[in-house]
């Protein structure tokens, strides 16, 4: 239900419009399925009653929110994100940000995109050169919608995986509310009797609608942060490399993030690490929750193959506090899981985020016959694997 007190977010919102906006919100797709299944979901048993009706509350006010917002926009021009949340003042502006591009996947909202060119200086095989480059400049308008529209249907994740697009990241498995989607290395599946067809996996999906440009409008709001074309925001830029014996033994390069990892295990700052280690099969890995310091150092070095890591954060809910060490595809997913269908996390105790780069990931299938085809050597002699200045190295 919308709370007007909590977090005051409704404060500036008349009764009436709000009671308008909460009646339009009642009817969307994903809060009806979701409260329709309210047996399903406690039956399963991820998620308990209380945080059931937690979740239900946070997706209806989001989405009352986002029909005030809807309405603000009618008869606006086209304006960049930062325009809108400077314009619509009742909200966060990074709510506001948020909001729009969850509009338009809905279908309410739609995006102009317009494309200048440029020519810059660009310093190539040490030879500086005259280089065009285009910039893209993004700006967002309500529809002029028929009376008869209805808001977009999300289909379940299988759609993105049957289109190609999966990155196998495993979020939508860890947040479906009764277990429908099961997801590995190379595969996703749907249980069609069990899935409630409610849409939360496609909301989240990395590789569904994109949020890069509410996550760069949202993140240029905090003057603190320093923003990169190429890397995004950051605080600051460092390199190092570990002087842990243990680890030294077990890295690919500096062994920087099995060290803070280890930092926060034994300092105590986390309960327990998501990481991933060898399965039975070597160069085949598994993610796994680590919550002993001796057992970390198995996780060390790259892996290339894909594994699947977000799908056993469901079954972290017993640590209080925990890390999580992942690729920038899972990053994203746990970036949209933040934002979107409420803006509230739907696991709590995720309180670190340790991304790693990534240049490509592969089935492991394909991993066995390119080490046997291009390298004529069995996946089980290899010690370690790397892929620099584009050439993959065993």
């Amino acid at each position: 239900m919308v709370s007007i007190e909590k977090n005051n977010m409704f404060g500036n919102i008349s009764l009436k419009e709000l009671m308008d906006a909460t009646y339009v919100a009642s009817t969307n797709f994903q809060v009806r399925a979701f409260y329709e299944a309210k047996d399903e979901i406690l039956k399963t048993g991820k998620y308990s009653e209380q945080e059931f009706f937690y979740i239900l509350d946070a997706m209806i006010d989001a989405e009352t929110e986002r029909k005030i917002v809807l309405e603000r926009l009618q008869g606006k021009n086209p304006l960049f994100l930062s325009e809108i949340a400077s314009e619509i003042t009742e909200f966060p502006p990074e709510n506001v940000i948020r909001d729009v591009i969850y509009l338009m996947a809905q279908g309410y909202v739609e995006e102009h995109v317009e494309v200048k060119t440029k020519m810059i200086t660009k310093k190539i095989k040490g030879e500086e050169k005259q280089v065009e480059v285009k910039e893209y400049f993004y700006r967002y308008q309500a529809k002029d919608l028929p009376n008869d529209f209805m808001e977009n249907y999300f289909e379940p994740v299988s759609i993105v995986f049957d289109a190609g697009a999966c990155c196998q990241c495993g979020w939508c498995s860890a947040i479906c509310p009764v277990n429908a989607i099961m997801v590995d290395a190379d595969n996703l599946e749907i249980d069609d009797d069990s899935c409630m067809k409610c849409g939360l996996c496609f909301s989240v999906c990395p590789r569904s609608f994109s949020i890069d440009q509410a996550n760069e409008a949202i993140k240029k709001l905090d003057k603190e942060l320093k923003w990169s074309d190429k890397i995004g925001a950051y605080f600051n830029t460092y390199s190092g490399s570990t002087k842990k014996e243990e680890i030294i033994k077990v890295r690919q390069d500096g062994g920087v993030v099995t060290t803070i990892a280890e930092y926060l295990l034994s300092k105590k700052l986390v309960d327990a690490v998501i990481a991933v280690q060898h399965s039975k099969e070597l160069w085949k890995p598994e993610p796994v929750i680590i919550d002993d310091v001796k057992d970390l150092y198995k996780t060390g070095g790259t892996k290339y193959a894909n594994s699947p890591s977000l799908t056993i954060i469901d079954q972290c809910k017993k640590y209080e506090k925990i890390a999580f060490v992942g690729v920038p595809c899972m990053m994203k997913a746990l970036e949209k899981g933040t934002l979107y269908p409420s803006g509230l996390p739907f696991f709590k105790n995720i309180k670190y985020r340790i991304g790693l780069f990534c240049m490509e990931s592969f089935p492991y299938d394909q991993i066995i016959n390119l080490t046997k085809e291009q390298f004529n050597k069995d996946i089980n002699e290899l010690t370690k694997m790397n892929i620099g200045g584009g050439k993959f190295i065993i």
